[in-house]
């Protein structure tokens, strides 16, 4: 039954994309925006990688260290570039990917989102919570809709 469902099926499209030379602040305040954890890293049209909420806190010096005051916090934030922190050349599946494929490689490369391109063009990504919310239907007794036909 789950077989024949695709990452194209559920993921989420269009996805939030970030070009590679904004500031670790614009990407923060995208994420906040849109209560999301992965941006889409893109150069003109195409993916080179993939900034997570945890890579933005990474890249961050702390409050907490007395070498930092909080002039010098803001002023890293906004002079640092997305791409001096993203993932470079992120796995990918493409919308026609088995959600079951999908799960694996999640699960094998410890990744909480799969950007999903199609050839050359980015059409959308399949995070942690698209994974969970076709769990919580199917334990809801609801089949995903694409399934439902069979």
């Amino acid at each position: 039954m789950l077989e024949s469902l695709r990452v194209g099926d559920v993921m989420t499209s269009p996805p939030v994309t970030i070009p590679q030379d904004a500031s670790l602040l614009m990407a923060a305040l995208a994420m906040r925006k849109d209560s999301i954890r992965h941006l889409l890293v893109v150069e003109g049209v195409g993916l080179i990688g993939v900034i997570t909420e945890r890579d933005v806190l990474r890249a961050s010096p702390s409050l907490l260290e007395k070498k930092v005051n909080q002039d010098e916090y803001n002023t890293m934030f906004q002079t640092t570039q997305v791409f001096r922190a993203m993932h470079k050349d992120p796995v990918t599946v493409s919308s026609e990917t088995p959600i079951r494929d999908a799960l694996a490689l999640m699960i094998e490369h410890k990744l909480g989102c799969l950007p999903v391109v199609d050839g050359d063009c980015l059409k959308g990504i399949l995070t942690r919570t698209d994974m969970l919310k076709i769990l919580a239907r199917c334990m809801d007794g609801d089949v995903p809709a694409p399934l439902a036909a069979e």
